[in-house]
């Protein structure tokens, strides 16, 4: 806008008159008054945002015009900028040719890729004058820090390309899913899509308990041995087809008769477990009969070997019972971690891998707990 010139009337003669030059002389003295004020005191002095319309430039090297033009840049300033572009470094603005400056973010750090997200992105820009740099006051902030641009899917967590974390899955240090095979033989399990890591847990059978003896003078039979345990976090492929073999619980030994051994769980060729070996019967006289031991882990990054089993006993009661009793005692059968032993009375291994309990006088021992293979992802 240009200004009209000419000579301000000072002497007050013509007030009450129609004159046009007099009121034309008024006026301009108005005009010439507000734009004095304005010299004074910009209006980009008084706190007030500015838009400057979309930026120009380059990505990072910014250019932006205000209207009316600023004859300086002073502290405090706000302005609007709309960017067009997505920076990719350190960023400068040069707003109305009055010289390129920084642009930080608050405090004074240097804008890094990403920090302007793009086209469209406001920027709300106030001028520092110390520094002489405009400090961004609405930066994009990852969610991520130190994230590298691009797309990464893991099984817990998706980060999209402006690090940024858009999914996360259930689940407590990444393990979604259980496999559980418990069925005694060998299944193909196949890896599924995404999946790249598992932990492992490998259980082999109980050993059956030995049976009782059946004479008077002998002893009770022998516990059978808990099944070994393994565990194992590997690394694993998708759509990998892996074989997992589940052991059988050892036979029960009949009345005078051996206990069988478990049989031998395993992942692959990679994580196996053996099957806790049988109680004996009682051997002869006042003896109970060797009992079962624990089977071993193989492979794995933790082993924990089968409990033995309890070993059969024999009691002469007579200073109890004058009618000369004879307690024959069974021997428990061995525990593992996800199973315990039988006992007198209830000689059946329990839960995964336990052994099979010894049996009573001319009882048959219990039978061994089959093993099982656990798969987390």
């Amino acid at each position: 806008m240009t200004w009209p010139t000419g000579t301000i009337n000072t002497d007050n003669t013509d007030q009450g008159t129609d004159n046009p030059q007099t009121a034309r002389s008024d006026l301009l003295a108005l005009m010439q008054l507000v734009q004095q004020m304005l010299d004074a005191q910009p209006m980009t002095q008084t706190g007030s945002v500015i838009f400057a319309g979309t930026a120009g430039g380059t990505a990072n090297a910014l250019t932006a015009t205000l209207v009316p033009t600023p004859s300086a840049l002073v502290d405090g300033m706000h302005i609007l900028v709309r960017a067009a572009a997505q920076n990719t470094a350190a960023v400068t603005l040069n707003l109305n040719g009055l010289g390129a400056r920084a642009v930080t973010r608050r405090g004074g750090a240097a804008l890094t890729a990403g920090a302007i997200a793009g086209s469209g992105h406001m920027l709300l820009l106030t001028y520092h004058a110390a520094g002489s740099r405009w400090e961004l006051l609405n930066s994009y902030e990852p969610g991520v820090v130190g994230v590298a641009a691009g797309t990464y899917t893991s099984a817990n967590v998706t980060i999209d390309a402006q690090g940024r974390i858009v999914a996360m899955a259930n689940g407590n240090a990444g393990i979604r899913s259980l496999a559980g095979f418990g069925t005694v033989g060998v299944t193909n399990w196949q890896v599924p899509a995404g999946i790249t890591r598992v932990r492992v847990r490998v259980i082999g059978g109980g050993g059956g308990g030995g049976g009782g003896g059946f004479n008077t003078d002998e002893a009770g039979g022998s516990g059978g041995g808990g099944g070994g345990y393994a565990e194992r976090y590997m690394d694993v492929t998708p759509g990998q087809v892996i074989p997992i073999t589940v052991g059988g619980g050892g036979a029960a030994g009949g009345a005078g008769g051996n206990g069988g051994t478990g049989g031998t769980s395993s992942f692959g060729s990679w994580v196996s477990a053996t099957g806790g070996g049988g109680g004996a019967r009682a051997n002869g006289a006042l003896a109970g009969g060797t009992p079962g031991a624990g089977g071993q882990g193989y492979g794995g990054n933790l082993h924990v070997p089968g409990q033995n089993g309890g070993r059969g006993s024999y009691l002469d009661n007579y200073f109890i019972d004058p009618g000369y009793s004879l307690l024959k005692l069974a021997g428990n059968g061995g525990s593992t971690p996800l199973g315990h032993g039988g006992q007198n009375g209830n000689p059946a291994g329990v839960g995964f891998g336990g052994g099979g309990a010894g049996g009573r006088y001319n009882e048959p021992g219990g039978a061994g707990a089959q093993g099982c293979v656990l798969v987390e992802y």
